[in-house]
This record gives structure tokens, C-alpha cells and sequence, in this order.
């Protein structure tokens, strides 16, 4: 992924995203996209404004904190994508006697040299595992787990907020509620206020629907 190729993909998934049901209705709406960490996703400063302009705001999902699977997110992705990177360069080369084309197969080709190589190296799956305290025959506690990874929970202790920015709160507010009439955000108010400690339990969300 080039950033010239994230440039004009990234067009066509903010179009999307803006065509979507609900949301084209709704133009003020701003729509939320998760990322991977990958650099052209979150510091291509084009794809970015473009991104701005349409009300489209990412979030970069941090390492190792995939809610999926954070096994492969440690380590064996790393090892996928070197894999990938190494079988599609001695693809390109092989190509040149062909037209410099490169088809679905050829892709196929990349990912199943992929999926050998990790079958063939097993202790990338099992360090991965490690890890992230996922493995079950090597499991520590989740107390002595977080003692060992203390350094890095208590990292952003050394962040320093150099500039102190003045926002204003309403802006923070999700789209739909700045779209209701002051008449409709009173009567979510109300309902909110009448369920007090179960105020997001099923009946106060159900009686918030049909409003």
C-alpha cells in the first residue's frame, strides 16, 4: 500500500461511507471509522483533509489491542505481511516477462506462501501467544500479568499537554443529538431522568426509540 494508492482508495471509501443508509439522510452527521496502525491510514495529510472536509473521523486502533484476536496482532501478522512483502517482490520481478501483469492468482499465490510459512514456523503462533498471556498452559495471573506490563500501562503518565486547547463541549456530542429540535432533546432528557440508575437499561432505551 503506496500512499498514492491509499490517496485514491481512501476517495472511493469516503464516498461510500457518506452513501450509506441513515447517513445520507443526514448530511451534518459525522461518520466513525476504526483503523490499523498501518502509516498510510492515519499520516497521509491528503487522504486526511479529504477525510475532514467530508465528516469522516479515524481512529487508530492501538498495538496489540485488537478486540479480535490479539495473538495475531502481536507477532504473526508482523510475519504475514514480511512474507507478503518478500513473495509479491519476487512476483513483480517474475512479471516482467509477462506484461508487468499481476492477477488474482498470482495475489493467491502470496498469501498461501504466507499461510506455509507460519505453518511451517509453529512458534510464531506460540510467542505470540506468550505475549499477549493467552496461551493456556503458560498463563500467569492477571495481577502478576499487569505487575510485568506496568511500564507500559503507566506510559502515558509522561504525556504533557503543552497547549491547552478550549473545546467546546457541545461540539463533542454524537451528530444525531445536535440534529434533534430542542423540543425532542428535552423530552430524551425526561425519559433519561425518570429511569435515574437504569437510565440505559432496556426500558429506557426502548421508550427513547419510539420517540
Amino acid at each position: 500500500m503506496t500512499n498514492a494508492a491509499w490517496i485514491e482508495i481512501s476517495k472511493k471509501i469516503v464516498e461510500g461511507y457518506r452513501k450509506l443508509p441513515y447517513v445520507v439522510d443526514n448530511p451534518q452527521w459525522w461518520v466513525l471509522e476504526l483503523v490499523d496502525g498501518f502509516n498510510a491510514h492515519i499520516f497521509n495529510h491528503e487522504a486526511n483533509v479529504d477525510r475532514f472536509d467530508k465528516k469522516v473521523l479515524s481512529l487508530k486502533e492501538e498495538g496489540d489491542s485488537s478486540h479480535i484476536n490479539q495473538a495475531y496482532d502481536r507477532l504473526v501478522a508482523r510475519s504475514d505481511k514480511a512474507v507478503n512483502r518478500e513473495a509479491l517482490i519476487w512476483m513483480q520481478r517474475d512479471k516482467v516477462s509477462n506484461a508487468h501483469t499481476i492477477d488474482q492468482w498470482d495475489l493467491l499465490s502470496c498469501g498461501l506462501a504466507t499461510v506455509r510459512h507460519t505453518r511451517d514456523n509453529p512458534s510464531i503462533w506460540s510467542n505470540s501467544f506468550k505475549a499477549t498471556n493467552t496461551k493456556p498452559t503458560d498463563m500467569v495471573d492477571f495481577v502478576d500479568w499487569i505487575k510485568k506490563i506496568e511500564s507500559h500501562l503507566f506510559a502515558s503518565d509522561s504525556f504533557e499537554l503543552r497547549d491547552v486547547v478550549r473545546v467546546d463541549k457541545y461540539s463533542l456530542l454524537p451528530g444525531f443529538w445536535q440534529a434533534f429540535t430542542p423540543e425532542e432533546k428535552r423530552k430524551a432528557v425526561a425519559i433519561v431522568t425518570k429511569y435515574g440508575g437504569n437510565a440505559w437499561g432496556y426500558d429506557c432505551c426502548s421508550e427513547l426509540s419510539k420517540e
